[in-house]
C-alpha cells in the first residue's frame, strides 16, 4: 500500500521502497529455509527492513549498526534479531510522535565459559512504561527464549532492560 501511494507522488521513493522490499523478501525467504546463517546476513536483512520502514516513517526513524568486523562470518541462527527490531519499531517508535532511533550492536565478549557474542537491540522509544513489570514476558519474547534454548542447548540468554527512554534487549550466544 505504501508503494502504491508513492508511485504518483514520488516515483523515486517508490522505486527505492520496491528495491528494498524485494531484497528483504529474498533474504527473509532464504533465511526462513536455512538452519544457520551468518551475522552479516542478519545485518543485511535488518538493514533492508529498516530502510523500508524509514521510507514510511521518514525522519521519524533513525538507525545504526555497530558490528565487530571479526564477527561478520560468525554463524548465527537466521532471523534472530529481526523480531526484536520489528518490536522496537511497532511498540516503541511508531506510537511515539517524534519517532526515534534503533541501534543494533554485535560484539565479542569474554565469559566464564569462553567467548560469546553479545547481540543488542536498543531503541529510545516509549519503553514498557506502566507495563514495566511485564517487560520481556510477551509471547514473541517467550518464543525467542525457547528458540534460543533449543538452538544453543540452554547456553544462550535473553535479557530485557527498561532503558528509560526505550528498551534494550541483549542476547548472549556462545561462539
Amino acid at each position: 500500500a505504501n508503494i502504491q501511494s508513492l508511485i504518483s507522488r514520488s516515483p523515486a521513493r517508490a522505486s527505492l521502497m520496491m528495491d528494498n522490499f524485494i531484497a528483504y523478501l529474498r533474504q527473509s525467504l532464504s533465511a526462513s529455509r536455512a538452519q544457520e546463517g551468518t551475522v552479516q546476513q542478519e545485518i543485511d536483512l535488518l538493514r533492508h527492513y529498516l530502510e523500508l520502514i524509514k521510507i514510511r516513517m521518514g525522519d521519524r526513524l533513525q538507525f545504526a549498526f555497530d558490528v565487530d568486523p571479526t564477527l561478520g562470518s560468525a554463524p548465527m541462527a537466521p532471523m534472530l534479531l529481526q523480531p526484536l527490531v520489528e518490536n522496537a519499531i511497532k511498540h516503541g517508535l511508531e506510537p511515539k510522535v517524534e519517532g526515534g532511533r534503533v541501534d543494533v550492536r554485535v560484539a565479542r565478549e569474554r565469559a566464564a565459559g569462553g567467548e560469546q557474542m553479545r547481540l543488542t537491540v536498543r531503541d529510545n522509544g516509549l519503553g514498557f512504561g506502566e507495563h514495566a513489570d511485564s517487560a520481556g514476558t510477551g509471547v514473541g519474547l517467550a518464543n525467542l527464549r525457547e528458540r534460543l534454548n533449543v538452538l544453543y542447548d540452554g547456553r544462550a540468554t535473553l535479557t530485557v532492560v527498561d532503558a528509560q527512554p526505550g528498551t534494550e534487549i541483549v542476547i548472549h550466544v556462545p561462539l
